[in-house]
């Protein structure tokens, strides 16, 4: 290989390393839960959309933040008009979609289905290491973990 090429090769490495370094700026969620996962650790700035169904309050824990941020309906051609960085969905999310989005070069992170305690925690801390906020995935879980011990406290023997 000549000299060269290894250089501009290494050049390209460094760049895309230190991209990939960069947390997400423009996050598009299309899915339920993870619309609710990327409105309690999302900085505003970097939530630039949610899916429709996070306006729902009678499924939505977080219906009221979500009217602050642009809604989708997981089309292909609006979520290409918002430009994203990061776009995740959730294990049941169109196969199809998915498969554009990647297919055009998008980041799409797929969160599997929660059935239990431990699943929610490991997506939070899925979403909170995506997003560059660990630690605060890590008061979220644990603030979880508080408010299910008092629950189990207060529950009659």
């Amino acid at each position: 290989m000549n000299k060269g090429l290894l250089t501009f090769l290494l050049c390209i490495g460094t760049v895309l390393i230190a991209d990939a370094a960069e947390p997400p700026q423009r996050i598009v969620s299309i899915n339920l839960c993870t619309d609710q996962l990327l409105l309690m650790l999302g900085e505003p700035g970097q939530i630039a959309s949610v899916s429709h169904l996070a306006l729902e309050p009678n499924s939505s824990y977080m219906a009221r933040q979500a009217k602050a941020y642009p809604v989708n309906h997981g089309k292909a051609e609006e979520i290409l008009a918002l430009k994203p960085d990061l776009i995740v969905a959730g294990a049941y999310t169109n196969r199809s979609l998915v498969g554009l989005l990647k297919k055009l070069g998008y980041r799409v992170e797929r969160f599997p289905l929660a059935s239990d305690i431990q699943d929610i925690r490991d997506n939070i801390r899925l979403m909170a290491r995506l997003i560059d906020k660990k630690a605060q995935g890590e008061l979220l879980v644990a603030d979880m973990d508080s408010r299910l011990e008092q629950v189990k406290q207060q529950r009659p023997t």
